[in-house]
């Protein structure tokens, strides 16, 4: 398939920016860290990810970044930086996210957030829950989706990360796994869907005749904006056949997902995530925030119904209060 004229730039620009190493990283990070000091002081900008753990892949990972926010500040400012850092990243493609935090967040955060992907924060390491399969599991799949481009197009610069995450994972959880990491580059994209397989509890053979097929169908299921025509056609057979959007189910007639009693924390962790997510977007948009994750409750709770589980009226409760956060902050 041909590139698009906006591909072959952001390629040509990745493979110039690889060239001059970790430079232009720290020149664009201080340069933010200025901006942010203009536009709110007392505000702290910290890196994370690649950047901050020394898996950087120069020219291939983005610059993820963290604004700390003081207990009083501008939410024109706030405003101001973050239009700042969007047209940025339009014209260089090394910037990545920008995730900002206020004090209440970092604490929702500390219960909510996936604990591996904390753990790629140095500034939130210390706030993450106790880890499970099911959180390395949420983990590899959303890494998974999120790094596919590069795996399917550049592997060789993808092993560093991905043996960074292996290890992480390993030492957390000390688990036995069938499948260890492959010697060669070209082998690690049917490597960690297998990997994230095992982790999932999902015994499916249909998914090893075909690995690089299956991961493509994959991952058009576990992104947000996935094709419904096809998820129509099979009624939902995975756990990660995850829509946040019920009434979008509702127009195919979508069945939901019948998820094992193994499955069930995945799916669990995988609703933890997008809350968390929620939750870094919610400084200027809480009150647009709310209906999302009263959404989120329901596909939860009859996703639970359907697979035939009791409902955690607790883990209810404690995740989906997040809510009335909202509604305050608005």
């Amino acid at each position: 398939m041909a590139l698009t004229a906006r591909e072959i730039f952001t390629l040509q620009s990745r493979k110039a920016l690889g060239f001059f190493g970790e430079a232009p990283y720290q020149m664009s990070f201080a340069f933010c860290k200025i901006l942010a000091a203009i536009f709110i002081p007392k505000a702290e900008l910290k890196a994370r990810n690649s950047f901050a753990l020394g898996y950087l892949q120069p020219g291939f990972s983005d610059l993820d970044l963290s604004l700390f926010l003081p207990v009083k500040f501008s939410k024109f400012g706030l405003r101001l930086f973050l239009q700042a850092h969007s047209f940025a990243r339009r014209l260089l493609p090394l910037f990545g996210e920008m995730n900002v935090y206020s004090a209440d967040s970092i604490a929702l955060l500390s219960r909510l957030h996936n604990p591996f992907e904390l753990k790629r924060n140095p500034a939130l390491a210390h706030t993450g829950r106790q880890v499970q399969t099911a959180h390395a599991a949420a983990f590899v799949l959303r890494q998974l989706k999120s790094d596919y481009h590069n795996l399917k197009k550049n592997p060789e610069y993808r092993m560093k990360k991905w043996l960074y995450h292996w290890r992480q994972i390993n030492q957390s959880l000390n688990l036995e796994f069938t499948h260890t990491p492959p010697g060669n580059s070209s082998e690690l994209k049917d490597w960690i869907l297998a990997f994230a397989v095992e982790l999932s509890g999902i015994h499916n053979p249909v998914l090893h005749k075909d690995m690089t097929q299956q991961l493509e169908f994959f991952l058009e299921l576990t992104i947000l904006r996935f094709d419904f025509s096809k998820a129509k056609s099979l009624f939902a057979a995975e756990p990660w056949l995850i829509a946040w959007w019920p009434q979008v189910f509702a127009q195919w007639d979508v069945k939901y997902v019948k998820l094992s009693a193994a499955q069930l924390p995945v799916f669990q962790a995988q609703i933890e995530w997008e809350l968390a997510g929620l939750v870094t977007q919610a400084t200027l948009n809480a009150g647009t925030l709310c209906d999302h994750v009263m959404q989120l409750q329901r596909l939860t709770e009859a996703v639970i119904e359907y697979s035939g589980a009791v409902p955690e009226r607790d883990w209810l409760e404690s995740t989906f209060s997040l809510r009335e956060h909202f509604q305050a902050e608005a």
